[in-house]
């Protein structure tokens, strides 16, 4: 199998003409692209970090890294000081369901493979455009939303990540075959053509994550926009699709699943070669997906056995801001809950305040922001009734 830079480079000799990338004011071209990815190398060997920029910076300086013999390391976090498993080629940065950072190692040929298989998914035709709004430093920004379309010789437009107008109108504007997005940003475009009366053009639309937005799906049928889930479970990868809306989640041909203790489990040798600084998953993969088979063999996504959400794009464990909470002067119990929000999941806590104890919302959310990151800072705060705080209404 050929590695990735070595398919692009094909993919440009095959359409030399075509446009590649564009991302704002900039456009690259297959020939430009590669001349940039082709430039002075510095130094060689080592694990690299590759900071979150933009999908067309992001993409040369992992080929470049790629090119001195070194292993980029996806996802702006601090790559690992110890050994690597054999054959690692990249590194994507994630926290999967411990909200602990860490790094998961990818082979060459599992890295090509992945991009492939995005572009087989999509379905794509030279000529035709692909509009992403996913951050090219998460695995699937830069596979699906980036490698895929691009092995396939079509053009690459990236929109902000948080502008479902403007994701909306530049799909119109190139005529997009396919939005490579998330599931917050399809439930603001179901919203957003509800509101209009003018008809948009047929486009389809490829998402990813835990949760597959089936009632924005379901709308956005009457608009001749069709949404596929290319991951299905959060933890399951690149393994497995829904293929039309409301259909139960199919595994990706060489991968079996199986349902252990409720949670779903991958066997792949696709999955991974290992996880650093903890246990290693050699193409098997217990989640903390709850599932239920379906008699058909496809698998659907019921809930987590864990109390992990994503927001931002982050994993938030919302017991550990509990305890947080708990543990402040004055407060007696707390619970935190995700309540879906305009363009993403809101956190909201819930206290219980102790007897004689005088302190106001702000004051309570100003002690703990110093502790999280912005993406974990619940939106609000609840004085309630300790029933409500622990969950049991």
């Amino acid at each position: 199998m050929s590695t990735l830079l070595e398919a692009l480079v094909a993919a440009a000799e095959a359409r030399p003409s075509n446009l590649a990338v564009v991302e704002g004011r900039r456009e690259l071209g297959y020939e430009a692209l590669l001349r940039a990815i082709l430039g002075p190398v510095e130094g060689a060997g080592g694990i690299r970090a590759i900071p979150a920029a933009g999908a067309t910076d992001t993409l040369v300086a992992v080929l470049r890294c790629r090119r001195a013999g070194a292993v980029p390391a996806l996802g702006g976090a601090t790559p690992p000081d110890h050994a690597l498993p054999q054959g690692t080629a990249f590194l994507r940065a994630t926290s999967g369901t411990t909200g602990t950072p860490r790094f998961v190692a990818f082979s060459e040929a599992q890295a090509a493979s992945a991009a492939r298989r995005s572009g087989s998914m999509l379905a794509l035709e030279p000529g035709q455009v692909v509009v992403t709004t996913v951050p090219a430093t998460t695995s699937f920004g830069w596979v699906a939303g980036l490698l895929g379309p691009l092995l396939a010789g079509v053009t690459v437009v990236v929109a902000p990540s948080q502008a479902p107008r403007e994701m909306l109108e530049l799909a119109a504007l190139w005529r997009a075959a396919w939005i490579v997005t998330t599931p917050p940003l399809v439930r603001s475009l179901a919203r957003l053509l509800a509101l209009e009366r003018q008809r948009r053009p047929a486009v389809r639309v490829l998402v990813a994550s835990s949760e597959y937005p089936s009632e924005a799906a379901s709308q956005l049928l009457a608009h001749d926009v069709r949404v596929v889930d290319r991951y299905g479970a959060s933890e399951a990868g690149p393994v497995a699709q829904a293929p039309e809306p409301l259909a139960a989640l199919r595994p990706a041909s060489g991968v079996e699943v199986a349902v252990r203790n409720g949670c779903l489990e991958v066997r792949s040798d696709a999955v991974a070669l290992g996880e650093l600084g903890g246990r290693r998953f050699d193409g098997v993969f217990q989640t903390t997906d709850l599932v239920r088979l379906e008699p058909d063999g496809g698998f659907r996504l019921l809930g987590r056995a864990d109390r992990i959400v994503r927001r931002a794009g982050r994993s938030i464990d919302l017991e550990r801001l509990e305890t947080l909470l708990r543990g402040l002067p004055g407060i007696d119990g707390a619970r935190v809950v995700a309540e879906p929000g305009a363009l993403d999941v809101e956190l909201v806590a819930r206290v219980v305040a102790a007897a004689g104890a005088s302190m106001s919302p702000e004051s309570v959310l100003a002690q703990i922001a110093p502790q999280l990151e912005p993406w974990e800072r619940p939106r609000r705060l609840e004085f309630v009734a300790a029933s409500e705080a622990t969950g049991k209404w």
